[in-house]
């Protein structure tokens, strides 16, 4: 249920090691040491599991020395993995060498972005990477916005959205693209903080990358990969925080393809092919028509005769923005101009980051100097209060594990 059809084998080779090296060794990146801090599993009183991929579990865990919560990373042994075959029969394209070093790589990547108050918190690692200790959170936002279903309070949903711009922002002014963004990847923790985890599948980022195997899980699946271009850019960290608000607004993820509608091309572009994926986004943001744009896609094959989608974004999201949902807990409810207004900003900064063109998309700098995010004219409280119908907006949501 949380996207796992679309996180395939190529996972554990699709992180930060530089395409012009052929391995570890020739890697100066994979060579560094990591500085953090060296636990042993006997540090730890470990819990159940709370998450798990195709290649590591997550387990609840409290550290002896502090009596810290905390979750536990940990890559599954080797004897777990069932890596399958390659083409007739030969030895498959990933194995566990390539597990462990994208273990790795993620510690090295998150040492090299640094701390930042909306990225997941590494205290450290444990034999030799093949275990992370990671802060622990009171929820993921998948769960929070399944839970709220269309009654998440929109002042929840705005600070949510500016904490992952800027977690974004951040990590590509470091140089590092995630790759992975999704709700599931985004924790929730106690004091209301979203923090963006999981760079599994992040990579050193350039401003232009070759599209060399499957990428992003499928639901948060740019276009761009979707249609075929031969390269790629980190705005598909700014696509998926656009699916994400959609998804906060809607209550489910907006675009839901289905895993095995596929092309059997063989060239490498269509390997991000997905028919019933594409439909999806077409019949929300429309049909792309700009001649410039289609000429750089290497699948229009596919889908050059479908029909021709309006937009209805626009129409979605005024719908979403009530001002049961924008009332802040404090004063009177909004007007009819004050909703009209809010629902413009928020149809602007989606459709910003959900633009067909990725370079015409907006940056998760831009975003966060739109009109939504400036200054409240009405007054705010550092709590919420009860909403009109009595109920108490969630804190963080009850129920979930986070993580």
């Amino acid at each position: 249920e949380r996207q796992r059809a679309g996180d395939h084998a190529d996972e554990a080779t699709a992180g930060a090691s530089d395409d012009s090296y052929e391995s570890e060794e020739e890697d100066p990146f994979l060579q560094r040491q990591s500085q953090l801090r060296t636990f042993q599993r006997g540090d730890f009183q470990v819990g159940g599991m709370i998450g798990q991929g195709s290649f590591a579990t997550v387990h609840k865990a409290k550290q002896l020395a502090t009596a810290r919560d905390v979750a536990l990373k940990v890559v599954r042994p080797e004897s777990e993995l069932d890596f399958g075959t390659g083409p007739n029969g030969s030895t498959p394209a990933v194995s566990y060498k390539d597990v462990l070093k994208a273990m790795k790589q993620e510690v090295l990547l998150m040492e090299m972005i640094g701390s930042h108050p909306n990225i997941v918190e590494i205290l450290g690692t444990a034999e030799d990477c093949r275990v992370f200790v990671m802060e622990r959170a009171a929820s993921d936002l998948y769960t929070i916005v399944k839970q709220q279903e269309r009654n998440l309070p929109f002042q929840l949903a705005k600070l949510w959205a500016a904490h992952m711009l800027h977690a974004v922002h951040f990590m590509h002014e470091h140089g590092v693209v995630h790759q992975d963004i999704k709700s599931s990847n985004v924790l929730i923790f106690s004091d209301r903080s979203a923090k963006i985890c999981d760079f599994g599948l992040a990579r050193r980022s350039k401003p232009t990358m070759s599209v060399d195997r499957e990428l992003v899980t499928l639901w948060y699946r740019p276009p761009e990969l979707l249609m075929g271009e031969s390269t790629y850019t980190p705005k598909v960290d700014e696509w998926g925080v656009g699916c994400i608000l959609l998804e906060m607004m809607i209550g489910l993820s907006p675009f839901k393809g289905k895993p095995d509608c596929i092309c059997q091309c063989p060239h490498i572009t269509h390997r991000n092919y997905n028919s019933d994926q594409l439909m999806k986004i077409f019949a929300v943001v429309g049909t792309p028509k700009d001649r410039a744009l289609l000429a750089r896609q290497a699948c229009t094959v596919h889908f050059s005769k479908w029909p021709i989608f309006p937009a209805k974004l626009e129409g979605t999201v005024k719908r979403m923005c009530t001002a049961e949902r924008l009332w802040r807990g404090k004063g009177d409810m909004p007007g009819e101009q004050e909703v009209d207004e809010k629902a413009a900003a928020w149809h602007f900064i989606i459709a910003g980051l959900l633009n067909l063109d990725c370079k015409e998309r907006l940056t998760a700098e831009q975003a966060l100097r739109s009109r939504l995010f400036a200054p409240s004219k009405r007054p705010t409280s550092s709590s919420v209060s009860r909403s009109p119908d009595g109920k108490a907006p969630p804190a963080v949501a009850a129920g979930g594990e986070g993580q």
